[in-house]
């Protein structure tokens, strides 16, 4: 019997040990548990290719990076053949897929130019916007897990919070609604508000930190990501 999987699950546990587990997988099955990853990352990926090849339309873009993920990632078995040494899994998908896309744009005498802009600005500018695109899925990733656990407790005050007061400026969205408009709302003082906003925040940190560590290496792994999360998230978009 099937049964769906829950949101939580959703989300690629990409630590080293469930590599080498899908690693001994047979090829279809492989194939099969690689669906739902490959939609996580394909959002960055997108961001990192528009980037970086100055001038490929829209429509070329989505299908060299499907194709990428057909082609090298499910055909080619990619994940088959990383190994925890040759580094992080996320930055080796961002490489194989650039030269992927590369070699199809040279097939097809495609030669795209940034005009007024070097390489190192190029390269530079799809790395943030990878960055930025991966931030928000891990972030929205953790908004999810937070907002489920707010609701299932009918905390609607902390759900506000979380969106008005932490979401929304995290995505640059100036918040429109203060403390006070909405300690008045719940009928709680501003002070009591504040501090339910403080403890929402922590809530959501570690939640953060919880979603990272399904796919960092190490403790030490998860402080060095997080900190990349938060550069990619004053990124402009």
């Amino acid at each position: 019997m099937t049964t769906t999987p829950s949101r939580r699950s959703r989300f690629p546990t990409t630590q080293w040990a469930e590599i080498g587990r899908l690693q001994a997988m047979p090829v279809e099955q492989r194939r099969a548990a690689l669906g739902e990853f490959l939609e996580l990352y394909q959002p960055a990926l997108r961001a990192y290719v528009r980037r970086f090849f100055v001038g490929v339309g829209e429509q070329d873009v989505e299908e060299m990076v499907q194709d990428f993920a057909i082609d090298r990632i499910l055909d080619y078995d990619l994940i088959a053949k990383v190994s925890a040494e040759r580094g992080r899994l996320r930055a080796l998908l961002k490489v194989a897929c650039k030269n992927y896309c590369m070699t199809q744009l040279r097939k097809a005498g495609s030669r795209p130019k940034a005009a007024g802009h070097g390489v190192d600005v190029i390269v530079s500018t799809a790395d943030e916007s990878f960055e930025l695109s991966w931030a928000e899925v891990v972030m929205t990733e953790a908004a999810s897990r937070v907002e489920q656990r707010f609701k299932s407790r009918d905390q609607y005050d902390r759900l506000c919070l979380l969106r008005i007061h932490i979401l929304d400026p995290a995505r640059g969205n100036a918040s429109m609604i203060t403390i006070a408009q909405l300690a008045r709302e719940f009928g709680v003082t501003p002070t009591l508000m504040r501090s339910k906003l403080s403890k929402v925040k922590q809530i959501f940190v570690k939640t953060m930190r919880e979603v990272v560590a399904e796919y960092a290496e190490s403790s030490r792994g998860v402080d060095e990501e997080l900190a990349a999360l938060k550069r990619g998230l004053s990124q402009p978009g």
